[in-house]
């Protein structure tokens, strides 16, 4: 079974803290109660936790034994560049949910202005990308120190991605 997985905003030995949002989030929308069992990101390890007191800004956690962790595949994501606020949204949700790699890419479809400002966007978006994700999860490493160019070759049918020199695609 998979539990949801919580980043400690404060640590105090054997036990975590969430405060602010994400502990609005789990008291009430989630509607946490003592007793409830999550994984907790804490000190560079992910380990099970129980609630010990929620209250609205914030929610306390007992840390129990460290969670071993399956291999898991480290998942690419290729994004045809749409309109950027929902771009920017897009990047946010794959950061959220562990992708080890985004490349957006201008597609057949895309439409021309933003194929051509999406060169100034590049950078944004790896900023975004590795300042909002959740480094601890990841053993304090940025994401882009995962970073190893494919030894495969592009073929040159495929559509160009978005890092600076913008081509439109041949149709």
């Amino acid at each position: 079974m998979t539990r949801r997985r919580w980043i400690a905003d404060e640590i105090s030995g054997s036990r975590a803290f969430l405060t602010g949002e994400h502990a609005r989030h789990l008291a009430q929308v989630l509607r946490a109660r003592a007793g409830q069992k999550f994984d907790i990101s804490a000190g560079g390890e992910v380990r099970r936790g129980t609630i010990v007191r929620v209250e609205p800004e914030r929610v306390e956690f007992e840390l129990n034994e460290a969670v071993t962790e399956a291999s898991s595949a480290k998942v690419t994501v290729a994004i045809s560049i749409f309109k950027f606020d929902r771009m920017e949204w897009a990047i946010e949700k794959c950061t959220e949910l562990g992708v080890a790699r985004i490349i957006p890419v201008i597609a057949g479809r895309t439409e021309k202005h933003l194929a051509t400002s999406a060169a100034k966007r590049v950078e944004r978006w790896r900023r975004q990308y590795n300042e909002q994700r959740p480094h601890e999860a990841l053993g304090q490493c940025p994401p882009s120190a995962g970073y190893r160019p494919s030894p495969r070759r592009r073929s040159p049918r495929r559509s160009r991605v978005a890092t600076g020199g913008l081509r439109r695609p041949r149709r």
